[in-house]
């Protein structure tokens, strides 16, 4: 089975990237990853609804701009089931202390350039490397 899901990549006005820290639990994807905002599309629902879905729950903040970059195909690491993931960008003003985190462990914004120092899903690395993320 394949499972569709949407990710953005959320810039601030300082072109910083916000991540949040995956939990350590080894029966979700990636854990211990930093990764980006976003989840599972559910049935019947669109693309978009399933983005900003996920923004109100995981951190509850106004996204202004978001536009469709693109989509990639990958296979999740812990067990091998097959992603479509579409990847959106968008604009964020809140600051770290005024974002409520309801899932992972903590929130950080991140220079691009400092990206591969993190423990970040290697999918996330070779689409910023092949894709103009910030303008």
């Amino acid at each position: 089975m394949i499972k569709k899901a949407v990710k953005i990549f959320l810039i601030n006005a300082k072109n910083e990237l916000l991540l949040y820290l995956r939990d350590n639990n080894p029966l979700i994807s990636s854990p211990g990853h930093w990764d980006l905002i976003g989840g599972g599309v559910e049935e019947n629902e669109s693309d978009m609804e399933a983005l900003e879905r996920e923004i109100k729950e995981e951190i509850n903040i106004k996204v202004e701009n978001i536009k469709y970059i693109n989509d990639i195909w990958h296979e999740e690491e812990n067990n091998g089931e097959m992603v479509h993931m579409l990847l959106f960008k968008g604009n964020i003003e809140a600051v770290l202390y005024q974002i409520n985190l309801t899932e992972g462990q903590k929130l950080g914004f991140f220079k691009l350039e400092d990206l591969n120092k993190l423990k970040i899903p290697k999918v996330y690395l070779n689409f910023i490397e092949k894709n103009k993320i910030i303008d």
